[in-house]
Order: structure tokens, then C-alpha cells, then sequence
């Protein structure tokens, strides 16, 4: 009897199936209980509704996520679906929820979704989904949710979006994306958020960001990225954060920029820059933040400058660079500042300025 059930089930899997009144069926770690229960996923335990299971070809509805159960992790079952539904009262979905289902191609939340959070590893690894909108409810996108879904072209959010925080490595790996924008909500970017997402062509802001932070090495080895507008609420660009952007030509920043300081190596290696304006907040430019950026021509800066420290390097192999106006408030110029700016003739603020007022980083 219980291999006749087994193969009931499997069946399923390929036909427009509805399963109602079955007590019990356990199919390698995989159990269907009355109370409508199914248990899958290393971490996960998915609810389906209490009468019945509805499972519709190569879709299934998914009732309710927590972490309570194990699955045997040899199963196949899952990667049978090409897409799923989650119900609109799913709250969260936890760690490696959906980990690695290879034959899982789209994601969609029923309207009105209550769902608040993706946790850490969700949707890592599920190299052919293609798309997915995040429902205006969520708040948090955890750690790595969506890395290596090397398929990804699409990542949009609703209308009303809550989302705050985009954690670490959140779609780091993402080679397929191409454009993406980020709610105005978002207060982080965590580090290594868009790491080698290298079809990213475009990012941009909502009107009325309220972003104050980019980690380090957020949309480092974008290599497809052309521009990039920072909104005002900036505060702290992280070190490598644009590292390796390659195609990266123009670099922008919002009206009443707060940002304060661009961080180690922020902007190296971005080798088709050709020119930047530094906003007048900006008091230090880290390390190497701009060095072998071999087509910068020129680097000017906001009047009223607050600019008082330019690390080491932080220009090195600019061998473009012909127009740098130091502002008068700068007070420390770091090792190798400009070494290796071959096109360099003259810095003109340095006119008239006595020199005993810099302090030079030796």
C-alpha cells in the first residue's frame, strides 16, 4: 500500500492533481499529512491549506515557511517545479529556504502578501529563475538571498516598497541582471551586495532616498556599469565600492551632498572615468580611491570645499590627469599622491600657497 501512495505522488508531480482526504504520505523524507502539512527543505516546512494540496502541473502553492523539519537532502522532488506561488500570508521565508532548485524558473507572491522578510541564502544558487518582484511588504533582504542566480535579468520591487535593508552579497553573482532600482526606503547597501553582477548596466535611486551608506565592495567588478547618480543622503561610499567598473564613465552626485568621505580604493581601476566633481562635504579621499583610472582628465571639486586629506596613491597612474585644483583647505597630501600622472603640469590652487601649511604624508 505505501508504495502504491509513493507512486500516487509522483504521478502528482506531472499532473493537474488535487490531493484531499490522505491521512499520510511519506515519500523519501517527504511527508503529506491531513492537517494538509508537507515537510521539505533541510531548514524548511512548508503548510499548504488545511483541506488540500493543490498541485496544478508544474506549479505549487506554497501556505506558510518556517524551519522546523528536515528533508533528505538526496530528494529530487522540488526540482520538478518550474514555478511557485507563496500565499499572501507567508510572514517569512528562512535560511536556504529554496537553496540550489535547480528547475525553479519564476517566483510570485499572491496580492496583499504579508510577507516581511527573505532570510539569509533563500534563493541562492537557483540558476534559472529569471525574474522575481519583491512584494511592498518586505523589509529585509538577508544575507546572500539571491547569489549566484546566474539567470536573474529582472529584480523588481512594488509599488510602496518597505524594503531597508539590502544585506551582504544580497545578488552578488547575479551575471544575467542588467538594471535594477532601489526603492527610496533603503537606508544599506551592504558589502558585496552587487559583486560581479557584470550585465548590470544601469542603477538607480527613487526620487526621496533616504540611503545613508555603501559598503564595501557593493557593485565591485560591475564591469557593464556606465553611470551612477549618488543620492544626497549619502554619507560613506566603503573601500573597492566601484572597484573594477570598467565601463564606469560618469559619476554623479545629488544637490546637498552630506557624503564625508570616499573610502580606500572606492573608484580604482575605473579606467573609462574621465572626469568627477567632489562634493564639498567630502573632508578625505581614502587610499588609491581613484588610482590607474588611466582616462580621468580632470578632477575638480565644489566651492567651499571642506576637503582636508588626500591618502596615499590616491591619484597613482592617473597618466590622463591634466586639470587637478586642490582646494586651499586641504592640509595633508599622502605618499605618492600623484605619482605616475604623467599629462599633470601644474596644480593650480598650489599658486601662492605657502607651503609650510601642508602636511605631507611621509
Amino acid at each position: 500500500m505505501k508504495k502504491m501512495l509513493k507512486l500516487a505522488l509522483i504521478f502528482s508531480l506531472f499532473l493537474p492533481v488535487t490531493l484531499t482526504g490522505i491521512c499520510s504520505i511519506d515519500v523519501d523524507g517527504c511527508s503529506f499529512m491531513n492537517d494538509g502539512c508537507c515537510v521539505l527543505g533541510r531548514y524548511v516546512r512548508l503548510l499548504f491549506c488545511r483541506e488540500r494540496v493543490p498541485i496544478r502541473g508544474e506549479e505549487i502553492l506554497l501556505c506558510a515557511l518556517d524551519r522546523r523539519a528536515s528533508w533528505d537532502s538526496t530528494a529530487e522532488e522540488m526540482n520538478l517545479f518550474q514555478s511557485i506561488c507563496i500565499s499572501s500570508s507567508v510572514e517569512r521565508i528562512y535560511y536556504s529556504c529554496f537553496r540550489a532548485r535547480q528547475g525553479l524558473i519564476a517566483i510570485t507572491f499572491e496580492s496583499g502578501s504579508k510577507l516581511s522578510r527573505i532570510d539569509a541564502s533563500a534563493f541562492s544558487l537557483c540558476s534559472f529563475l529569471r525574474c522575481i518582484c519583491i512584494p511592498s511588504s518586505v523589509e529585509e533582504l538577508g544575507r546572500e538571498c539571491f547569489e549566484e542566480c546566474s539567470s536573474l535579468t529582472t529584480v523588481t520591487f512594488e509599488r510602496g516598497s518597505k524594503l531597508s535593508q539590502i544585506y551582504e552579497a544580497a545578488f552578488s553573482f547575479c551575471f544575467s541582471l542588467s538594471s535594477i532600482c532601489i526603492p527610496s526606503t533603503v537606508n544599506n547597501l551592504g558589502k558585496e551586495c552587487f559583486h560581479l553582477c557584470r550585465s548590470l548596466i544601469a542603477v538607480t535611486f527613487e526620487s526621496g532616498s533616504q540611503l545613508s551608506s555603501i559598503e564595501e565592495a557593493a557593485f565591485c567588478s560591475c564591469s557593464s556599469l556606465r553611470s551612477i547618480c549618488i543620492p544626497s543622503t549619502v554619507n560613506q561610499l566603503g573601500k573597492e565600492c566601484f572597484l573594477l567598473c570598467s565601463r564606469l564613465i560618469f559619476v554623479t552626485f545629488d544637490s546637498g551632498s552630506q557624503l564625508s568621505s570616499i573610502g580606500k580604493r572606492t573608484f580604482s581601476n575605473c579606467s573609462s572615468l574621465s572626469s568627477i566633481c567632489i562634493p564639498s562635504s567630502v573632508t578625505c579621499l581614502g587610499k588609491r580611491c581613484f588610482d590607474e583610472c588611466y582616462g580621468l582628465k580632470t578632477v575638480s571639486f565644489e566651492g567651499k570645499s571642506q576637503l582636508s586629506k588626500i591618502g596615499d596613491g590616491a591619484f597613482f597612474n592617473c597618466s590622463s590627469l591634466t586639470v587637478f585644483c586642490v582646494p586651499f583647505s586641504v592640509r595633508r597630501l599622502g605618499e605618492e599622491c600623484f605619482t605616475g600622472c604623467s599629462s599633470l603640469a601644474i596644480v593650480p590652487s598650489f599658486v601662492g600657497l605657502s607651503f609650510p601649511i601642508i602636511e605631507w604624508d611621509v
